[in-house]
């Protein structure tokens, strides 16, 4: 399993895994899956399920915004609400 964090842009998601990964938390970026976007062209952060919610507080306190997050296990893929 692993999980989606949708980003605002390339820009934001390099900025984000940066962020964490000075934060110690093992993260990539990668582009989302087409059937997911609603804009074409998006980029996530990739995270492991039992660091995202240590991830997505230090993106808030960080000041980064991010649009939603998915958790993704084999084929099935299903939007976090947080």
């Amino acid at each position: 399993m692993t999980c989606l964090i949708e980003c605002n842009g390339m820009t934001n998601a390099q900025q984000i895994k940066k962020l964490l990964d000075r934060s110690l938390i093992k993260a990539s970026t990668c582009r989302l899956p087409g059937e997911l976007t609603e804009r074409g062209c998006s980029y996530a952060v990739k995270v492991n399920p039992d660091q995202l919610m240590q991830a997505l507080g230090i993106i808030r306190e960080r000041g980064f915004s991010y649009r939603r997050v998915f958790r993704i296990e084999g084929k099935t893929c299903e939007e976090v609400i947080i």
